[in-house]
């Protein structure tokens, strides 16, 4: 199972989507078009493994 997070700057969760593995790949598409500009952060958990990337919205 694939949990994807986004998190605003202040650490409020905006988006937790959760995907099945069925497949070995996992392609989403998600709409920020109605959050504010700045910087956000979207955390991949898979299994045991966690990873976190920065995202600028300009």
């Amino acid at each position: 199972e694939l949990i994807t997070r986004i998190f605003s700057r202040n650490a409020v969760e905006i988006l937790n989507i959760k995907f099945d593995k069925s497949t070995q790949h996992f392609i989403a598409q998600v709409d920020l078009s109605g959050q504010g500009k700045g910087l956000y952060i979207i955390s991949l958990y898979l299994d045991k493994y966690k990873t976190e990337k920065k995202l600028i919205i300009e």
